[in-house]
């Protein structure tokens, strides 16, 4: 067996290995992901299949799961960037250039049955529609994911303190880039003489590469996506005894918020518990500790601070670490110290945050005031 076959057969299985440790899980996004996993490991298989064995049921086949790969990916992404998502039946949509090609290929087929029409003229004519259909899928859903990407951003602001691994979806992003990187490859192998796809130039084997690439591809996908926790958990939305009415102000024709009750409450509650002092912390924790709706808090933060959640728990951060610098701690300790203590799950963040609240780095503030 040469490398190009195990290549392939690896394209085949590692997919699958990976896809049964979503299928089941609990999670919608781990459920979508396992389809997706799936749909690589078949759509690899039927090409192996055709290299053997030239079909143009296979042909069709192997376009319709390519033409489902977008769609799945940018369902998957949705179901990270949306704690209220769900698969109904307008979803359907996405796969209906799938469907469509292959039902109009069938008809081909069964009146070539009868007409006898050039199986070749049906193959490039299938070939070419899907290929066209698959580039215009290309910039729409890269449109589409980029402005998921740009949504989560400014969830994370509203929900989340912090940027960090379980929620900034880095991985997916870097993932997004290489796939479509390999896509424009696959191009240039396309274009570029068969001669030079099939044998070393330069020392270069073109063919052995894509599928290394593609391998590489896989694993990624398959590793960080299993690895990924779900942004959002049933349990954020749960509170106990929703005492939210008790903060409004009735009006003649609807209620209104107490902001200010509610941000005091809130304020309360954050330095009772010295919660800002958690890198994990979310509105959904604060929401559950003092049972009012993430919503009033969130407007409450806004209306009395002009902040998001995000640079509003932040801002608390550093004023600590002014007081903790303040107090000599860097004399026994180093500025990591102070940003593990405040919350800040790195030195880069906490650096970033001090610089941009305070205008001086921490060794600035710390001359200055000592």
């Amino acid at each position: 067996m040469s490398t190009i076959d195990i290549l392939r057969v690896l394209l085949v299985a590692i997919p699958l290995v990976f896809a049964i440790q979503t299928i089941t899980d609990k999670h919608i996004s781990k459920r979508i992901l396992g389809v997706i996993l799936i749909n690589i490991s078949i759509y690899f298989l039927i090409y192996i299949i055709l290299l053997q064995n030239f079909h143009i049921i296979g042909v069709i086949i192997h376009s319709v799961l390519l033409l489902a790969i977008l769609p799945l990916l940018f369902l998957y992404t949705k179901s990270l960037v949306f704690f209220n998502f769900s698969l109904d039946k307008k979803k359907i949509v996405h796969f209906a250039p799938s469907f469509i090609l292959a039902k109009f290929a069938i008809i081909f087929l069964i009146i070539n049955n009868y007409y006898s029409i050039n199986s070749a003229l049906v193959f490039y004519y299938h070939y070419y529609i899907s290929i066209g259909i698959y580039a215009v899928q290309i910039l729409m859903y890269s449109f589409f994911i980029i402005r998921l990407f740009y949504i989560h951003k400014e969830n994370i602001k509203t929900f989340f303190s912090l940027y960090y691994h379980k929620n900034n979806l880095k991985w997916l992003k870097v993932f997004l880039i290489f796939f479509i990187s390999i896509i424009f490859y696959d191009i240039f192998l396309t274009i570029i003489d068969n001669t030079i796809y099939s044998k070393d130039v330069l020392g270069v084997n073109f063919d052995k590469v894509y599928h290394v690439l593609l391998l590489l591809q896989n694993i990624s996908l398959g590793y960080f996506g299993v690895n990924q926790k779900a942004i959002y958990n049933k349990e954020d939305f749960i509170i106990k005894e929703d005492k939210s009415k008790e903060l409004l102000f009735p009006t003649d024709k609807k209620h209104s918020i107490n902001t200010k009750k509610i941000y005091k409450k809130l304020l309360d509650y954050i330095y009772k518990e010295e919660l800002f002092k958690d890198s994990e912390l979310s509105l959904f924790n604060i929401s559950r500790g003092i049972n009012i709706n993430r919503t009033y808090l969130s407007l409450s933060i806004k209306e009395e601070t002009g902040d998001n959640f995000h640079s509003f728990i932040n801002s608390m951060r550093i004023e600590e670490a002014k007081n903790i610098i303040e107090s000599g701690f860097l004399k026994n300790h180093s500025i990591e110290s102070v940003a593990k203590a405040t919350g800040f799950k790195s030195k880069t963040t906490f650096y970033f945050w001090f610089k941009k609240i305070t205008g001086k780095t921490p060794h600035e503030y710390k001359k200055n005031k000592l």
